[in-house]
């Protein structure tokens, strides 16, 4: 399956969040996105507060609700090897999931596409 997250507009620099619905268990295998950026995928609410704060060049800690959180210098696609797994961390369990995303290209409108595998 897929999923897509759109932001009409978001200047250089600016970081949007929100939430995507993805399955309660499943593998992330791609995310693509059309401009350069840093975007994040959590686990739960609590994940995304706790991270809010991370630099770009720390990797996330294990165990972090962090699910994945490519940084590309370009659009284009980030292949997840291995998958990483979907799964929620809220409860009660739900399909909605937190994420981040930092543009670090130009301004405008902002399309990252998730593909995952349900399980």
């Amino acid at each position: 399956g897929s999923a897509i997250i759109s932001v009409p507009s978001l200047a250089n620099g600016a970081t949007a969040t929100g939430t995507v619905t993805l399955p309660g268990i499943g593998l992330l295998t791609r995310v693509e996105m059309n401009r350069a950026g840093w975007f994040t995928l959590y686990a739960s609410t609590a994940a995304a507060t706790a991270d809010a704060a991370r630099g770009v060049l720390v990797e996330p800690a294990k165990g972090s609700g962090v699910i994945a959180d490519p940084r590309l210098a370009a659009a284009g696609v980030q292949n997840m090897n291995p998958f990483e797994s979907i799964r929620s961390e809220e409860s009660p369990s739900t399909t909605l999931y937190p994420w981040r995303f930092k543009n670090e290209g130009t301004s405008g409108a902002v399309l990252i596409v998730l593909t995952y595998v349900s399980l």
